[in-house]
């Protein structure tokens, strides 16, 4: 998912000056953010992608910090929501053979996909609009595959419980008691493995 971002000087800096956002940066590690970055789209960040740019900051000896994080932000990636999103895979990686293990989280955030697509967009016998987009649904699975493990699996199970008793809900029951379930779930932080190098 390529994404545009600009140079520095037509970047919004969000009330903050360039020489804040950049102080604690060389040159060369604020080109290779823009550079990295500039092959993402920030408002559709997948885990994969968040492990991908993780990596290339990691591999280009970039060291964390809030200057980062703020140069990130400016360019409108949240380098918090990032390493979150990240946070499952380096865990897992093994690494004699790192490829295994992404394939296996896809097949995972896949998976996901798949179950709440099936609940949310097309369990519909009465007609009725879905209230989520396939953009919001993929997001919520990454979100979910993200998650610690417990967490995680706890999520699975309700997803599986809902589904199980979605012949007798309307489509918007379903969706709403999904919503009302997940939102808090996915916005606590502390429900994810924490890439504790992003500030």
């Amino acid at each position: 998912m390529i994404g545009s971002v600009s140079s520095v000087s037509d970047v919004s800096m969000s009330g903050y000056g360039v020489n804040d956002v950049i102080s604690g940066l060389s040159s060369d590690e604020y080109s290779t953010i823009r550079s990295v970055l500039s092959n993402y789209d920030s408002s559709n960040v997948t885990s994969e992608d968040a492990f991908e740019i993780t990596q290339a900051f990691e591999e280009a000896n970039i060291q964390p910090s809030r200057q980062m994080s703020n140069f990130m932000d400016s360019l409108g990636f949240d380098a918090q929501q990032i390493g979150q999103l990240a946070s499952v895979l380096p865990q897992n990686v093994q690494a004699s053979n790192p490829s295994n293990s992404l394939d296996e989280f896809k097949k995972e955030e896949e998976a996901l996909t798949i179950a709440l697509k099936d609940l949310l967009l097309e369990n519909n016998d009465n007609n009725e609009t879905p209230s989520f987009s396939k953009e919001q649904v993929e997001d919520f699975a990454s979100k979910i595959a993200a998650l610690k493990d417990d967490t995680k699996e706890s999520v699975k199970q309700m997803i599986e419980n809902i589904s199980s008793q979605s012949s007798s809900l309307t489509q918007t029951q379903t969706q709403n008691i999904v919503q009302n379930s997940l939102s808090h779930i996915l916005s606590d932080s502390n429900n994810y493995n924490s890439f504790s190098i992003y500030v």
